[in-house]
């Protein structure tokens, strides 16, 4: 049978739609065949075993702490501090894969959100533990790392990760001129503001001035300029070894 009027057409079309809608609805997480699901078991038994590792890996990140300063000193310590690395990025990512699925499985559970935001701060602790490492990668030389590699098993598959760091050493300014760096981009732009302002109106009252003293105000006028760059440089010194090595391959 063929349908041609338009009521009849436009009804089915509908029942069509709330049919597929009905059936859209029905389909959750829970009528789906489970070899169509992912089996997060391989990474948790649940999510009290999560929030347990959680705990371990937050109480195990300080360890970072006893590198510092320390990777320059041989191949074996430098391997130590590589592997913890990656143990606790693994540990992490291992963390973050399941919190992410199980926020993916159903949107409207705000405890699966809350876990992934856990995971989230946890890497910025992470971030903040390792910070040193690289910039002190930077301060070893080439060869001697190259070197290590060459003799250390342990070290080869962590080659690539080093050269990668080392390859910026040419790019990155040393503590003094960093210190110049950060000077120039933090407080040069209102030291200069602040002398040019004050110069303007001394130079603007110095030309249109009369008498004696007008070579004076020339004079004190330079002072203000030498004194500007006095300032800079100083600052610069100041700051210097409150620097990290590497900020200025950043920019």
């Amino acid at each position: 049978m063929i349908i041609r009027h338009p009521v009849a057409l436009a009804a089915l079309a509908a029942g069509i739609a709330g049919a597929s809608i009905v059936i859209a609805q029905e389909r959750t997480r829970a009528t789906l065949p489970d070899q169509y699901k992912w089996n997060l078991l391989e990474l948790y038994p649940g999510d009290e075993a999560w929030h347990a590792e959680r705990t371990r890996i937050e109480q195990d990140l300080p360890k970072a702490r006893a590198f510092k300063g320390t990777l320059g000193q041989s191949a074996a310590q430098l391997q130590k501090a590589l592997d913890l690395n990656a143990e606790q990025d693994k540990a992490l990512s291992r963390l973050a894969t399941y919190a992410g699925l199980k926020a993916d499985e159903d949107t409207r559970l705000s405890n699966y959100q809350g876990m992934r935001d856990q995971v989230v701060q946890l890497g910025s602790k992470e971030g903040a533990e390792w910070a040193y490492f690289e910039p002190e990668i930077l301060t070893l030389d080439a060869a001697k790392v190259d070197e290590w590699i060459a003799s250390t098993p342990g070290l080869k598959p962590y080659g690539f990760y080093l050269h990668d760091i080392l390859r910026r050493k040419a790019h990155t300014l040393s503590a003094a001129e960093e210190a110049i760096f950060q000077a120039c981009i933090l407080r040069f732009r209102p030291i200069m503001m602040t002398t040019m302002a004050a110069l303007l109106g001394g130079l603007i009252a110095t030309w249109f001035g009369w008498g004696e003293t007008r070579g004076i105000d020339w004079l004190k006028h330079g002072i203000q300029v030498v004194l500007a760059i006095i300032a800079i440089w100083a600052v610069a010194r100041l700051f210097s070894r409150r620097s990290t090595p590497g900020t200025a391959a950043r920019y």
